[in-house]
């Protein structure tokens, strides 16, 4: 084994639901109101990916700019929601020791910043 690579949202940090919340919202305000559990389905597919699909689902067309709005609006909603993040149980630990031994890891996210800065600044 060379290294190690983490997902952030939902395997070092307890974020998914407030991911799920704020995309509902966002995607309510513009007109394309979905139930959470199809939302959730698709988590961890990047924020533009994740637009399109949605808005396919639900039959609408997106343009370039009105996909990079939504991600925006996703992005200023996810931050009133959960402005402080916590870790799940041994995440932290679990980087410490990866530190502590010198074992190579990477994170990986479809998160942009600075959305994911406050995820990061925990572990």
């Amino acid at each position: 084994m060379q290294a190690l690579i983490f997902d952030l949202d939902g395997t070092l940090v307890d974020t998914v639901y407030g991911h799920i919340l704020a995309w509902q919202r966002a995607l309510a305000e513009a007109g394309m109101a979905i139930d959470g559990w199809r939302i959730h389905r698709k988590i961890g597919m990047s924020g533009g990916l994740f637009t399109r699909a949605v808005a396919r689902e639900l039959g609408h067309d997106l343009t370039p700019p009105e996909v990079e709005a939504l991600q925006q609006r996703h992005g200023e909603i996810f931050e009133q929601l959960l402005p402080e993040r916590r870790p799940l149980p041994g995440a932290v630990e679990l980087i410490q020791f990866l530190y502590s031994q010198n074992i190579l890891f990477a994170i990986a996210t479809s998160g942009r910043r600075p959305e994911i800065n406050g995820s990061l600044d925990i572990l």
